[in-house]
């Protein structure tokens, strides 16, 4: 038996170039992965973070100097955020000062939720759905309603001018 030189065994080319397109590939998976969840990510926590960032709930009705002792019915708009879910609502309130206070009626019935109207001439709020009356108040003149009409905060804004109105 002769003993043949051994030859050299040639280079696992073929593994080497297998695992860095395996490495590639996790790579790629990886950022595509992270390009995918970090947006969603951040959508996701975006009322978490912003909270607190908003008005706090108070909204301009105007310029104060637009109001008086008279009741004056006034719409205005606002966002409300409740969860993910924000949306455009809007209001009406009934504004007054009283002496040196403000005063701020909803004009929303406390029965159903129906729209209360302001008679001047008359001095109260009727609800045209089921006939409840509230004096000028807010205070039950005539049932179906079980409860006065909401009163709201209401200040002046001194840096704006604004009188505004606390939405909860």
């Amino acid at each position: 038996m002769s003993e043949s030189p051994e030859t050299p065994s040639p280079a696992p080319t073929t593994d080497a170039t297998r695992r860095r397109f395996l490495g590639l590939s996790a790579l790629v998976s990886a950022l595509t992965s992270a390009l995918v969840l970090v947006p969603g990510l951040g959508a996701f926590l975006a009322p978490l973070i912003k909270q607190g960032k908003e008005t706090d709930g108070w909204v301009s009705l105007g310029k104060a100097t637009r109001f008086g002792s008279e009741r004056k019915a006034v719409p205005f708009t606002f966002a409300r955020q409740d969860g993910w879910y924000r949306s455009l609502q809007s209001r009406q309130v009934v504004v007054w000062k009283d002496g040196d206070e403000w005063a701020a009626l909803s004009t929303r019935c406390t029965h159903l939720g129906c729209a209360v109207q302001w008679k001047a001439e008359e001095r109260k709020f009727h609800c045209p759905c089921h006939g409840a009356e509230f004096d000028q108040t807010g205070a039950i003149v005539l049932p179906p309603a079980d409860r006065p009409l909401e009163r709201l905060q209401v200040r002046e804004n001194k840096q704006t001018g604004n009188l505004e109105v606390k939405e909860s």
